[in-house]
């Protein structure tokens, strides 16, 4: 047994064709048993990415395993198993209760490899959904672990994976992943790796990082340092968001808390707000006794953290808002009517014209009206500024001329322009 051992070992790093790549990196389940990761770290790994969760249950040994980890001064990474019959917010919220604030070294990575009942555009568009979600927490986007020949075959396109960071498995002893069949073994949406799984069952060197059980996953970084693998990692960062306005903040339960009618311990306690209850975050207020405070609705706060304890709710998901319309608000100095174009001039300058005169919207003086910031440059001698609320100068039997834009209103007709 102890032959085979060294044999194995032999084979595995010094028969083996020199690499251009950073080893060892392991990665580890429920599966590997008991860990003894002083014994991995003196193998030489450094990083060691642990299961955290497949579909909506926790890794029954991804506590003891990261605390184990992080006692032994190893850097760590945790996998999502994605289970694509079970829905993107049960996964998600998973993920999120499992990983309870803990700090992570690399990105988290979702494990793609099993169809689950599903066909190939579900699959993708779960994968896709988490991937989205934590990008957007996180602000980096994750790995994706996966075969060519299951991905390949399993997945369709969607835009967001070529963004993210490849681990790919290839049990293989060649110098490269991929080279020696790219047509068959490149994963569809890649042209690089950051990670490279190539040995797993039947190698025997569960011994020799620690594990109880006798075989572990290796993989190789796509970079020939450590550092240069961790870059990789990381992948590119997000592009910078276009304008989507505030941020809609949804937090779950983890205990049964206290609804509280103000921000702090002081005020009245008027009911209980259940464990699991998904909350919208309408106001988030700080207090003086290390204390965040959250109102869930009017007169109704719960603790997010309260005297540096907690967190005693998780964060569930952000929806964007849509941006706030830029408004301006003027006062027709007198009765003004509004126009509209249908054409421009030479120059791209439209061309105001006005609406039959028996019939024609306008604003009587006095009016408060909200329009567009900024004037429009017309052809002629006068600005106008683009009508938002024209809908309440139009005569009740009004109909718009089939080529109407917009409604515009002259801005020598109107005064008092305010914020």
């Amino acid at each position: 047994m102890i032959r085979k051992f060294f044999e194995t070992l032999r084979n595995t790093f010094f028969l083996a064709p020199a690499s251009p790549y950073y080893t060892p990196i392991v990665d580890i389940s429920k599966w590997q048993g008991d860990v003894d990761f002083a014994t991995m770290r003196a193998a030489g790994v450094e990083l060691v990415m642990m299961r955290l969760s497949i579909g909506d249950q926790t890794d029954v040994r991804f506590s003891d395993n990261y605390a184990g980890a992080r006692a032994a001064g190893l850097r760590v990474g945790v996998y999502h198993a994605v289970k694509p019959s079970i829905s993107v917010a049960a996964q998600w919220t998973r993920i999120v209760d499992s990983l309870a604030g803990r700090a992570l070294d690399v990105p988290l990575a979702l494990d793609c490899e099993v169809e689950d009942g599903q066909n190939p555009s579900t699959i993708a568009t779960v994968i896709e959904g988490l991937a989205q979600k934590y990008a957007l927490l996180f602000g980096e986007y994750p790995l994706i672990y996966t075969r060519a020949t299951w991905w390949n075959v399993w997945t369709i396109y969607k835009p967001i994976f070529k963004l993210c960071p490849l681990w790919v498995a290839r049990y293989f002893s060649g110098e490269h992943p991929w080279n020696d069949a790219p047509d068959t073994m490149r994963p569809r949406d890649w042209n690089t790796f950051a990670l490279w799984q190539f040995s797993a069952d039947g190698n025997g060197l569960g011994a020799a990082y620690g594990v109880e059980s006798d075989d572990i996953d290796l993989n190789k970084g796509g970079a020939e340092t450590l550092a240069g693998t961790l870059a990789l990692l990381r992948g590119q960062p997000l592009p910078p968001p276009e304008p989507i306005g505030a941020m809609l903040l949804k937090f779950k339960a983890k205990y049964t808390l206290n609804i509280r009618s103000g921000p702090d311990t002081s005020y009245p306690d008027i009911g209980d707000l259940a464990k699991d209850t998904i909350v919208t975050a309408l106001e988030i207020q700080p207090t003086d006794n290390n204390s965040v405070w959250v109102r869930i609705d009017t007169g109704k706060w719960v603790a997010l953290v309260h005297n540096g304890g907690g967190p005693y709710l998780t964060f569930y998901e952000a929806i964007p808002l849509p941006p706030p319309v830029d408004v301006l608000y003027v006062q027709a100095a007198t009765t003004t009517n509004l126009r509209w174009y249908a054409l421009t001039n030479a120059q791209g300058k439209p061309i105001m014209a006005l609406p039959p005169a028996e019939n024609r919207p306008k604003f009587n003086a006095g009016a408060v009206v909200a329009v567009k910031p900024g004037v429009v440059d017309a052809d002629g001698q006068d600005d106008y500024y683009e009508v938002l609320s024209g809908g309440l100068a139009l005569p009740p039997t009004y109909q718009p001329p089939a080529t109407y834009t917009g409604w515009f209103i002259r801005k020598n007709d109107v005064f008092a322009v305010t914020p």
